[in-house]
């Protein structure tokens, strides 16, 4: 089982949040259905290509960057075309953020020190 999958099997409240967000925000906007795993899938995808930085140091920057980065871009996107969805958008963002770790992506033995 995944790192991701097991944090989210010990963490029932994070699931049940996030689908609350989920439901409230397409509830407020049908375009946030598409929105949320855009922004998942966004993050994701940066950190698996930061995974594949073996310097620990650069590694760090670079997902700390990138994170911010995406959020905020995401967060632009969402105030331009959904502005009724901004909220549940910026809170189900930071939850993803909180929760998903870019050291899930890495290989311990992949990284150098």
């Amino acid at each position: 089982m995944s790192t991701f999958q097991k944090t989210l099997s010990k963490n029932k409240l994070i699931v049940a949040l996030f689908v609350t967000l989920l439901a409230f925000g397409v509830y407020k906007d049908a375009l946030f259905l598409m929105a949320a795993p855009m922004y998942l899938g966004l993050i994701a995808s940066a950190y698996y290509i930061g995974s594949k930085i073996s310097d620990y140091t650069i590694n760090a920057f670079y997902s700390w960057s990138i994170k911010w980065t995406v959020f905020i871009l995401s967060l632009v996107f969402t105030g331009l075309y959904m502005e009724a969805a901004f909220i549940p958008a910026m809170l189900l963002y930071i939850l993803i953020n909180s929760t998903i770790n870019p050291m899930m992506f890495a290989s311990k033995r992949e990284l150098t020190t």
